[in-house]
């Protein structure tokens, strides 16, 4: 059901996918799998919050804080990812800070590259949420996340970082950087599709 549910969500068919999803979530809960079961509630929390589902999210969000208080599990630096996400659609742009802080420690402690990179991209779309108008620091988040790039590629997460990059210079009334970036966005994202 998993696998299912995953082709659905990358065609963005999230009906379908939520259905597999929590199918796949009951079984490997049902399997005390709770590796697989996380991933499966990532990716549920990650659809309720494209379509703002926020009492989903709750209840998500809850069923994670059942595992982590029953059976000692901890939550791992993409769910932590995931929930910042979740916070900051809902404007709770602190508790977002708060998440992808532990998200990065939770990366940097296991050396996780990939959770690394979307501990930094996630600091860098919330510094630049409208309420932290920190431009300047999510600017030098996203240039870090360049320098991972160069030895560790990650198309689509760079590409999303470009797209951000250009939003902020966008933002700061920079239009010919903005383009220019979203050329690079471009090429990346011709190259990969």
């Amino acid at each position: 059901a998993f696998e299912l549910g995953k082709l659905y969500y990358d065609r963005g068919e999230f009906n379908p996918a939520v259905e597999n999803f929590i199918e796949a979530s009951k079984a490997s809960f049902a399997e005390k799998n709770f590796t697989q079961y996380q991933k499966c509630m990532n990716l549920l929390l990650r659809i309720y919050a494209e379509r703002e589902q926020f009492e989903e999210i709750n209840l998500t969000k809850e069923k994670l804080q059942d595992l982590v208080l029953k059976e000692g599990f901890e939550l791992n630096s993409k769910t932590y990812y995931t929930l910042a996400l979740c916070a900051s659609y809902k404007g709770q742009v602190e508790t977002a800070m708060d998440y992808l802080q532990k998200a990065l420690a939770i990366g940097l402690a296991s050396d996780n590259k990939e959770d690394i990179c979307y501990a930094i991209f996630g600091l860098a779309m919330t510094y630049s949420h409208p309420s932290m108008n920190r431009h300047s620091d999510a600017l030098k988040e996203i240039y870090n996340l360049q320098v991972f790039f160069q030895v560790y590629p990650m198309p689509d997460l760079q590409a999303s970082s470009l797209f951000l990059n250009a939003d902020i210079l966008k933002q700061m009334k920079k239009y010919d950087e903005a383009i220019e970036v979203l050329w690079k966005a471009y090429d990346i994202v011709k190259e990969t599709r």
